[in-house]
């Protein structure tokens, strides 16, 4: 997923996004371990998305602010 943000390729991030999708909903049917413990790593592995997504975004912004001074 992370290739297809910065590569600009769609198709790539889709990919990406579907992977991650389904390897959720196989882990978390899994039966071999508890809820509790697939609790705690599906609620983590939402902080990294979203502290991932903030990553993206800040660095979005800085990119922008650069390339406008650029054409000053």
């Amino acid at each position: 997923m992370l290739v297809g943000v910065y590569s600009g390729q769609r198709m790539i991030q889709g990919l990406g996004i579907a992977n991650m999708m389904m390897f959720a909903s196989i882990y978390y049917f899994n039966l071999d371990t508890t809820l509790l413990y697939k609790s705690i790593t599906l609620a983590l592995l939402g902080i990294v998305l979203l502290a991932g997504r903030w990553f993206l975004l800040q660095q979005s912004k800085h990119t922008n602010i650069e390339n406008k001074g650029d054409n000053q």
